[in-house]
């Protein structure tokens, strides 16, 4: 995939920097999941009551495997800290607190417009589904009149080239 260049780098690239870090963590987690089950097969079959000493080359190299995984894991979720509390900064710096709702509910909690609809229901604001769209895009334009200032102020963030999907 290409890289993209900071330029090219706009602020729903960023928005959704979050939901791909939280992919890569959950999908770390799921395979650190299958490996320490597979350890556990292999520990089973070599249960007490299995004679011999030695080190079993396939237990060894899955041993290794989890610890590495779980290094992995935790870089990711380094990673997916780190996207949030950027996101949240930058949308903590937008004026108007229904846009900032609607963009942490639907770029922070990661939820579905029906679910973003009921979620600012919960802060007292009552919309109708076509509003929330209108509401949305509204705090898009805002969102994208603040970003390069935002940019320019924080150097660190960075677009990886696997940002646009």
């Amino acid at each position: 995939m290409e890289q993209l260049t900071i330029e090219e780098y706009g602020v729903r690239d960023f928005l959704r920097s979050v939901r791909e870090a939280r992919m890569e963590q959950r999908q770390c987690e799921r395979r650190l999941d299958e490996l320490r089950s597979q350890c556990e097969r292999v520990t089973a079959a070599y249960g007490p009551l299995t004679p011999g000493g030695g080190g079993d080359v396939h237990k060894d190299s899955l041993l290794i495997a989890v610890a590495e995984q779980g290094e992995e894991l935790l870089e990711k979720t380094k990673r997916c800290v780190r996207q949030v509390a950027w996101v949240d900064d930058f949308i903590a710096g937008l004026p108007d607190a229904r846009h900032r709702a609607i963009l942490r509910l639907r770029y922070i909690n990661l939820l579905r417009w029906d679910a973003v609809r009921y979620g600012m229901q919960e802060f007292g604001l009552y919309y109708a589904e076509r509003h929330i769209y209108k509401l949305h895009g509204a705090a898009l334009q805002e969102a994208r009149r603040l970003w390069p200032e935002y940019l320019a102020k924080h150097p660190e963030i960075r677009p990886r080239e696997d940002t646009r999907t």
